[in-house]
């Protein structure tokens, strides 16, 4: 095939044919879209990549807040005078005085009088004060709170008398309390076979009284039942501050 730029021209010797390949047009696109697939197909596939990317608090951990500079309740030498005494159908009467170390153990030969004049009529104590000594009315929890002086600091120094239940075997109920004090002291649990050592027994009236007197540190001022604020008339302060109602 022969092609000219006009084909129905007649041919002359003197000018030169000029004759252009006519390539069909979607023939060529063909070509050019095989070699692209070509070139691409000869690319490395792209792939998916994990990274670990630290978390925010380990690239900018978060400010360091101050501790509570606020010191502690300072710890205190303190004593404890207390007796427990069974009383009738598994009650048990708890008596404890219990505040700062030298007004306590001071009023040790008292609270010893105190003891041996107690006695249980129909099913609850009764006593004689000793000198100085004067009863404020009870509470839903206290039968009686006995004020039997003040500390060096003026605040009043108060023995409570409390009855509760006894459950299990006595001598496991009594070492269960005497620990329990001892951890209000800062003082190690005792064995069972160092109990009756622990103990010193007082005959009553009507009964026995199993006492204690411990000395160790607890934090201070220590608890005396009431606000120093309060006037000395003032009935027992309660769980959560409130004033108790006067037991009736």
């Amino acid at each position: 095939g022969r092609c000219c730029s006009r084909p129905d021209a007649p041919l002359r010797e003197s000018s030169p044919l000029r004759c252009v390949r006519l390539v069909p047009v979607a023939p060529l696109r063909l070509v050019c879209l095989a070699l692209v697939l070509l070139t691409s197909g000869c690319r490395e596939e792209a792939s998916i990549r994990a990274f670990t990317v630290p978390k925010q608090e380990l690239i900018d951990p978060p400010p360091q807040v101050e501790a509570d500079q606020t010191p502690a309740t300072p710890l205190v030498p303190t004593r404890m005078l207390a007796a427990i005494v069974p009383g009738d159908e598994d009650k048990v009467w708890f008596f404890k005085l219990m505040g700062p170390d030298q007004a306590v153990a001071a009023r040790e030969p008292q609270f010893r009088e105190f003891l041996e004049s107690v006695r249980l009529e129909g099913g609850e104590p009764r006593w004689t004060l000793p000198e100085g000594w004067r009863a404020l009315p009870g509470s839903s929890l206290r039968f009686a709170t006995l004020v039997v002086g003040s500390d060096d600091a003026g605040r009043p120094l108060e023995l409570t008398v409390i009855p509760l239940g006894q459950s299990g075997n006595r001598d496991e109920y009594l070492l269960a309390n005497v620990n329990r004090w001892r951890d209000q002291l800062g003082l190690e649990d005792i064995s069972a076979a160092e109990l009756e050592r622990e103990l010193e027994t007082v005959e009553l009236g009507s009964g026995t009284a199993y006492t204690v007197n411990l000395a160790g540190r607890a934090a201070g001022p220590p608890s005396m039942g009431r606000s120093p604020l309060l006037p000395a008339d003032h009935p027992p302060v309660g769980p959560g501050g409130l004033t108790a109602e006067p037991r009736k």
